[in-house]
């Protein structure tokens, strides 16, 4: 499932979705971002992706949130490593 949040700026996107994956997080989901929360979850980096991808990680319970996610899917840069890794986890 993806979900996407979209708007003008200010307008509570990242707090709808931080609501959201508190949630789930309550639901026993391990959450993976790159926004910093107050509720345990981990940092997504390049290096993690590439770990998860070549080790077949099962990610039944997680969810993945990309806050200003056009910065990671930059079109312009689409064969980036980073967004190469990306587009295998969506």
């Amino acid at each position: 499932m993806i979900i996407g949040f979209y708007g003008r700026r200010g307008k509570g996107k990242t707090l709808s979705a931080t609501r959201l994956i508190k949630a789930y997080k309550e639901e026993g989901y391990k959450v993976f971002t790159n926004t910093p929360f107050k509720f345990e979850h981990e940092i997504i980096t390049k290096q993690m992706l590439i770990d998860y991808y070549n080790t077949d990680t099962n990610f039944d319970k997680a969810i993945f949130f990309l806050d200003e996610a056009h910065m990671f899917l930059d079109s312009r840069r689409g064969t980036s490593g980073l967004s190469l890794i990306i587009t295998y986890f969506v």
